[in-house]
């Protein structure tokens, strides 16, 4: 006499029988088919238990709790939604993979308890493929984005085109917040802004914090840092000393009107600091305070208020100190643009940097051969405007010997001259007979062509190899 689990299983593997017969009287094709649509079952049920809010609002005064994604929950959305009034932590993650968080709101989650921290999104010990984009933080208890405090197996993390603010006092420890991670982490084209001190002893939702944009700590590893802009903090980065944090590459980014430092570099294990354009920051514009400090340092633009360094440790190649912020010829200073302009001392002023390869637009580095210095790489009016112009062709550019230009409608080339990038008039010519101009004697280099037609100056950028 059988037992029921025996006959459960004698029937399951006669079925398995019936199951293996029925599909080997199927073609390859259907066979084939088959194959995808289990395929297709097994993904949905692997994602069964996605957690997917989309347009939500979750108001804590309501009732709204904590959102934990963990390992049954991979595949989780989390789109369009408010988080308001928190004083419990708003979306914790624990070992899930493949989540994304976009186009969310955070606001006004104070906290309610001290040496108790709140924060926005947290990644405890492991997380994977997680982005985190377009988002507004503003006055959170303590980070808007924190990862790796009770473990480190956190990697392929994204964090973009977010907003990590403070409006109000007594709110906020730093904007984003790294620890012991594996990487690599992403973090680009954000805004840091308005972060202060946080007091653990007497402030709600925060455990301490020097009031950072963005700190790494406890052995933070694999990072890059590009495109954001770091303002009105008391410092835009901070590496603190608890582990080692190696790998990091700070790029392209923006640190301004920062009360103390752009830049505060206590540790770092191969740092790499490349092309950041600093402005009026308060006590320094970088600091790094190690003798074991480790890396490059390279085409950053020291602009204003601030002395250039403390102790630099990586010393440095192809960055530019300009004292006065007029001297540097940004677009707009009263509006904080700091893109460059055609005179500006950073044009052309850097060294090459492989690691480097766009500017924090996007566009491609260098333009001409040469780097700028600082986070902008220019594209002149000069450029933009004129090398659209179908009134004058130039070929072949860049040129080695007789440069050729063709004119729209019959135009008349009235005059001509080659200036160097100091302005030096390095070639002229009135009434050009021929269609092309000799530059074979002219020393390789970047330079601009003024052509006159008729009443019109045109500007071409020309490059003589």
């Amino acid at each position: 006499m059988t037992n029921n689990k025996s006959s459960a299983a004698l029937s399951t593997y006669k079925n398995s029988k019936k199951i293996i017969c029925y599909i080997c009287e199927f073609s390859n094709k259907e066979f084939k088919m088959i194959v995808a649509i289990c395929s297709l079952l097994i993904t949905a049920a692997t994602h069964s238990q996605a957690i997917i809010h989309t347009g939500k609002t979750f108001d804590a005064n309501l009732g709204a709790g904590t959102i934990r994604i963990d390992a049954s929950n991979n595949g989780s959305r989390i789109t369009n939604c408010t988080f308001i009034n928190y004083k419990n932590p708003i979306i914790s993650i624990i070992g899930a993979t493949d989540v994304i968080i976009d186009n969310c709101r955070f606001i006004d989650a104070p906290g309610s308890t001290i040496d108790r921290d709140i924060h926005a999104i947290n990644i405890g010990s492991e997380g994977h493929d997680i982005i985190v984009r377009n988002c507004t933080f503003r006055d959170i208890g303590a980070d808007g984005f924190q990862c790796g405090h009770s473990g480190g197996n956190i990697t392929n993390i994204t964090i973009e085109n977010n907003l990590f603010e403070v409006t109000k006092p007594r709110t906020g420890e730093n904007g984003v917040d790294l620890k012991q991670t594996i990487g690599p982490i992403y973090i680009r084209n954000n805004v840091f802004k308005g972060f202060r001190p946080c007091e653990k002893d007497n402030q709600l939702g925060c455990t301490g914090s020097s009031g950072e944009g963005l700190v790494m700590h406890l052995g933070t590893k694999n990072v890059v840092i590009e495109g954001n802009r770091f303002t009105d903090c008391i410092e835009g980065i901070e590496i603190e000393n608890a582990g080692d944090t190696e790998d990091v590459i700070i790029r392209n980014n923006i640190f301004h009107d920062n009360l103390e430092h752009g830049l505060n570099a206590r540790v770092g294990f191969n740092l790499r600091v490349y092309n950041n354009t600093f402005v009026n920051n308060g006590i320094r514009h970088v600091r790094f305070q190690s003798n074991n400090i480790t890396g490059a340092n390279k085409n950053n633009f020291y602009v204003g208020n601030g002395s250039s360094f403390e102790n630099n440790q990586l010393g440095g190649e192809g960055n530019l100190v300009i004292e006065n912020v007029a001297d540097a010829k940004f677009v707009d200073v009263s509006n904080h643009n700091y893109r460059i302009k055609s005179d500006s001392p950073a044009i052309d002023a850097g060294v090459e940097v492989g690691e480097v390869t766009k500017d924090l637009d996007g566009e491609e580095r260098p333009t001409d051969g040469l780097y700028d210095v600082g986070a902008d790489e220019y594209f002149a009016s000069l450029g933009l405007a004129d090398l659209s112009s179908n009134d004058i062709q130039l070929y072949p550019n860049p040129v080695k010997n007789r440069l050729y230009f063709k004119l729209k409608n019959d135009a008349l080339l009235a005059k001509f001259h080659l200036t160097d990038l100091n302005g030096r008039i390095v070639y002229q010519a009135h009434s050009l007979t021929q269609n092309y101009i000799d530059v074979a004697s002219i020393p390789s280099g970047i330079y601009f062509g003024y052509f006159t037609l008729n009443s019109k100056l045109l500007i071409k950028k020309i490059v003589k190899q």
